[in-house]
């Protein structure tokens, strides 16, 4: 993934978790607050699941996509066993 995309990416990641954060004890939490079910469970609770999973799910990506080391010649020196000499 190029640079550009990587920092457009991590934007995006950075909006949706903020609004996830926001959205899951804020104004979320009382337009979800109804005696209704979603799913057969209490609407309040799925809210609050869901707004996990989404900040997990952002968490990952920006684990797999955003936080990456690219350059190869620090990534063989991190996994170079250090009783062995240096090439």
């Amino acid at each position: 993934m190029t640079a550009p995309a990587r920092k457009k990416l991590a934007i995006c990641l950075t909006a949706l978790f903020l609004l996830a954060v926001f959205m899951g004890p804020g104004p979320g939490m009382a337009l979800a607050n109804r005696p209704v079910a979603w799913f057969g469970m209490p609407a309040l609770y799925v809210w609050g699941v869901g707004c996990f999973l989404i900040e997990a799910g952002v968490v990952l990506a920006a684990f797999l996509f955003v936080w990456r080391d690219d350059h190869p010649e620090t990534r063989d020196s991190k996994n170079r066993d250090p009783k062995t000499p240096a090439a």
